[in-house]
């Protein structure tokens, strides 16, 4: 990414500055009730129970911005997240995992984003924005989020866009699939969080291996993308083994594995060079054939 906004934002900091919006450019009637912030691994004095995985997509400091409003008696309250990551496909990394697809949002200069009456999100350069409304409503949910994102915009971060960098998502073929739901996978936690079958060591999530994970028509099957820096010896003996563990039916034909679950969902697994596949979520073994060969296939 663009080391210009990096070290932007550093003088910003070492300013005193801040990317929180000024009281000045509040929305009517709000007002500022606070603000702190957080870097490394000091996020845990905030976020305790999920620091780990915002560590793992390499973040460096977080700016929160508390506000307040009185309405017809009701005090309403937005408390505004600014999390700096290492780069801008951390940043959208994270916000992905926070997202299932399906969740409305709203044109904000091609940042992508998502919003629900509680809460809302967005993806700007190296940073994840995240709002949460406490008896606010949607609209100020969301005219907090444009102001983050006219503010980061100002600062020259642009929108992260898939189909121009080199990644994992390069594998994932475009028919079928729902472009609101692709993830981009790094670390453990998060690979984990896609499925139990990816939480074995053997996989390097925690030594440069990435994934990119996305869901494919209506019924929702997903499909995985792994990329390793070197694959690991006996993979398929290794995923075969996990299989067994967690799995049914095992079984293995032309390279590629296959298994159910309890619910009778088909699991597949496949690899060529330095990428594997795996897909999940569906009963029609087909469809999942299908889709596994369409990633594996060279383009």
């Amino acid at each position: 990414m663009k080391r210009s906004l990096f070290v932007l934002a550093a003088i910003l900091l070492a300013q005193g500055g801040s990317f929180l919006p000024s009281a000045a450019d509040l929305p009517a009637g709000w007002t500022p009730a606070g603000a702190e912030s957080y870097e490394g691994e000091g996020l845990y004095g905030y976020i305790n129970g999920g620091s780990e995985v915002f560590l793992q997509y390499g973040f460096r400091r977080a700016e929160v911005g508390r506000y307040e409003k009185d309405a017809a008696g009701t005090t309403r309250e937005i408390t505004l997240d600014i999390y700096q990551m290492g780069s801008p496909r951390e940043a959208f990394g994270i916000f992905s995992l926070r997202r299932e697809g399906g969740e409305p949002s709203a044109d904000l200069g091609g940042f992508p984003n998502w919003a629900s009456p509680e809460q809302a999100s967005l993806a700007a350069g190296p940073f994840f924005v995240n709002v949460i409304g406490h008896k606010a409503t949607a609209e100020d949910i969301g005219a907090f989020l444009k102001l983050a994102g006219k503010r980061l915009a100002g600062a020259g971060a642009r929108a992260f866009f898939l189909d121009e960098e080199k990644g994992p998502w390069s594998g994932l073929p475009s028919e079928g699939l729902r472009p609101e739901t692709v993830r981009y996978i790094q670390g453990p936690l998060a690979a984990q969080g896609e499925s139990e079958v990816l939480a074995a060591d053997f996989w390097g999530f925690d030594s440069g291996t990435e994934a990119a994970s996305a869901r494919y028509g209506a019924d929702g099957l997903k499909l995985v993308i792994v990329e390793f820096k070197t694959v690991p010896p006996g993979l398929l003996d290794r995923v075969g083994s996990v299989f067994g563990e967690h799995l049914s039916d095992v079984r293995a034909a032309n390279g590629a594995l296959s298994a159910r679950d309890r619910a009778g969902r088909v699991f597949l697994f496949g690899l060529r060079g330095r990428r594997a596949g795996l897909v999940f979520g569906k009963t029609d073994e087909a469809a999942a054939g299908s889709l596994l060969r369409a990633a594996l296939t060279p383009k």
